[in-house]
């Protein structure tokens, strides 16, 4: 398996982007304006895991880092269903569904990591935190689709 280091950037850039938990920065009235409030307070724990996460990713001790996503990742559950219980702008419903998914599939597959490093499986573990790393992409890639879909 290839040392922790050389991966951990790229998981770190990833989630500095994918589950900073950023505001949707749009100025709005009536409904846009609920939505966007509602989902600054459904993502705002994000912003905590992301430096949580992070900061992980600076030892580069793959087994912690992976035991925190797999501690962590109820959180982006929760958030995926809070992110689901608001009434979106018309115009952006498709993208909230993809984004919701995308937040449940980023916790499976952190919860997936963690328990292979955990039971000891390094290479397992580390396969499937390659694949968190796509799922966190796919996040931030959902995000700015909502993003876009709100302000337009």
């Amino acid at each position: 398996m290839p040392p922790a280091s050389t991966h951990a950037p790229s998981l770190r850039r990833v989630l500095l982007v994918a589950l900073s938990g950023a505001a949707l920065a749009v100025t709005a009235c009536g409904t846009k304006a609920s939505f966007i409030d509602g989902y600054n307070q459904a993502t705002r724990p994000l912003a905590r895991i992301n430096a949580d996460v992070a900061g992980a990713t600076k030892t580069g001790d793959v087994a912690s880092l992976q035991r925190r996503l797999k501690d962590q990742a109820t959180a982006w559950d929760a958030a995926g269903d809070n992110v689901s219980r608001l009434h979106a702008p018309e115009q952006a419903q498709d993208e909230v569904d993809r984004l919701v998914a995308a937040l449940h599939t980023t916790a499976r597959d952190a919860r997936a990591s963690g328990a292979a490093a955990q039971n000891g499986h390094r290479r397992l573990a580390f396969r499937l935190l390659n694949r968190f790393v796509a799922s966190a992409a796919e996040t931030a890639s959902a995000e700015q689709a909502l993003k876009t879909a709100v302000e337009g």
